[in-house]
């Protein structure tokens, strides 16, 4: 069993990074591709690395040494726990994975930890690197004793065991209720987005939202991160104070929560996990059809009409691109909520001109806030590596390039649209604008929409992918993804910056320039790879 545990996960783990792909590929071009990417991955990693870092600085200067183990735990977990979730149905419940393993001499055992363990394997790197760095800076200034060290690594090692299993367990639940169901794909869709929502409602709310003088921030940051974190996740809490106090009670409660929950799933999972499988990979169909019908429409809109139907009929493309457009109402709505005059940190300010000071660098910042969120990923960063190996049937038909690519950036327009508009609603109400503030607050984001769904589809057709197996590998780990995400975080974040601190007066005049520029280069990129030729 161990061997073939070792081999199953040696297996999917080449094949998540392509490994094995660039290892006995003749295509310079696919090596030259991975070794770029690669540069760029190790320049993000020092990047991460160096914001962990400087946090953890931070914290020891403000005499909070003792939470850096606490802080990073807890926010390595929710990371894990996010993307864990997000993708956990489609790496658990591999269905073409599943054909090919189950008619294997391995057992049914041995193929669900493996692909458990590519899960755990795979975050347990990005948790050692955070751990580490932070461990090592508060090693260096704080000088703990030898059960820092000894409880670090114990702890390091199962910190991303439970978030795993929790998100996993969560997924499972929602695919195990939808495997079944005639709209499978809309019903875990659904299911993934409630949850989520209600996720963040729930931190929205159980924040603490009393006043903070900016005096007493110091004094008192320990305290209410301890009781923040503590509340949220006590596993973090008793990472912290095994690591920092050498809280033995606290270290054993850690391991046997994340061993024991992790267990009993297991064997629950094994329960259920051949009929799981077997439900994905069959079709719900109606007990008889008449055909009543038929209809025409133009080649845009039946192209519109085949975009919008395979979006929602995947729920890890659904889910991935969708949240951002989700942070986009949730945004102002928080605002909304709190009501902006009394937010925390405008209540910490030490007189009402700080107060009106603060406020109105938020107004300033929100149009490019509300625009960053759906411009990170969008739909058409992926779509055409969606297609997959039936690209070629959309280039075989008598349609002109032009309009596939118009019909994929109607799709993400037709999507976003109704979050735009809930988005500004929101936005209008809690802000209350001016004549000028609401242009900026409606244009804004709108060409900041437009900008980002010309750009997925360009850099998408500059980095397509069509030989995957999970469309997890096409939605979360594609060159293209991370290159529109940069794309997005970058031309809204510098703006953003500029405005920030641009002197009075020069606002008008800035806002038209940005509006300008982004319908510019929208411009360009459409004639440079979407237009026939």
């Amino acid at each position: 069993m161990i061997r073939q545990i070792k081999l199953l996960t040696k297996l999917q783990i080449c094949n998540l990074f392509g490994i094995n792909e660039v290892r006995f590929t003749k295509d310079k071009k696919k090596k030259a591709r991975f070794c770029g990417l690669s540069v760029i991955w190790a320049i993000l990693l020092v990047c991460l690395l160096s914001y962990v870092a400087g946090m953890s600085f931070v914290l020891v200067k403000l005499e909070a040494a003792q939470l850096i183990p606490m802080v990073l735990s807890g926010i390595t977990c929710v990371i894990v726990f996010v993307f864990t979730f997000l993708k956990t149905g489609k790496v658990i419940f591999q269905q073409k994975a599943f054909e090919q393993q189950i008619v294997l001499p391995v057992s049914k055992t041995a193929i669900i930890v493996s692909r458990f363990l590519t899960m755990y394997l795979t975050n347990l790197l990005f948790t050692v690197m955070v751990m580490g760095t932070g461990g090592v800076v508060y090693a260096y200034l704080v000088q703990p004793n030898i059960s820092f060290y000894i409880y670090g690594v114990v702890c390091t090692m199962l910190l991303p065991l439970l978030p795993i299993t929790v998100a996993t367990m969560i997924g499972v639940i929602i695919t195990a209720i939808s495997c079944r169901m005639k709209y499978k794909s809309l019903v875990e869709t659904a299911l993934t987005m409630l949850f989520m929502g209600g996720v963040i409602g729930a931190s929205m709310f159980s924040s603490n939202t009393g006043q903070i003088a900016m005096e007493d921030i110091l004094q008192s940051l320990a305290r209410m991160l301890e009781q923040q974190i503590g509340g949220m996740y006590p596993p973090a809490l008793w990472v912290g104070n095994a690591m920092v106090s050498g809280n033995l009670t606290d270290f054993l409660l850690f391991i046997i929560t994340s061993l024991g929950v992790f267990g009993v799933f297991l064997f629950c999972l094994q329960k259920c996990f051949l009929s799981i499988c077997t439900a994905l990979s069959t079709n719900a169909g109606n007990k008889s059809f008449r055909l009543t019908e038929l209809s025409t429409s133009s080649i845009l809109k039946a192209l519109w009409k085949k975009e919008i139907k395979r979006y929602f009929a995947s729920p890890i493309y659904v889910t991935n691109t969708m949240m951002g457009y989700f942070l986009m109402v949730v945004f102002p709505a928080i605002f909304l909520i709190a009501d902006l005059g009394n937010i925390n940190i405008i209540n910490g300010a030490k007189s009402l001109e700080q107060t009106l000071q603060m406020e109105a660098v938020i107004r300033k910042m929100f149009p490019f806030l509300l625009a960053i969120m759906p411009s990170i990923m969008p739909t058409t960063s992926v779509s055409i590596s969606m297609e997959g190996k039936q690209w070629w049937i959309l280039q075989s038909l008598p349609v002109s390039k032009e309009k596939i690519i118009q019909a994929k950036v109607l799709a993400d327009l037709t999507v976003v649209a109704p979050f735009y508009v809930v988005s500004e609603i929101l936005a209008i109400i809690t802000f209350r604008p001016s004549f000028l503030e609401m242009v900026w607050l409606l244009v804004i984001p709108a060409v900041y929409i437009l900008f980002s769904a010309v750009a997925g589809i360009v850099i998408n057709l500059h980095f397509p992918v069509f030989d995957w197996e999970n469309e997890t590998v096409v939605v979360k780990q594609s060159a293209a993804t991370f290159f529109v995400m940069l794309v997005g975080a970058v031309t809204c974040g510098i703006p953003m910056g500029i405005l920030v601190v641009l002197p009075e007066g020069f606002e008008m005049i800035y806002m038209a320039v940005v509006i300008l520029l982004v319908l510019g280069g929208t411009g360009v990129l459409w004639k440079s790879k979407c237009v026939d030729r």
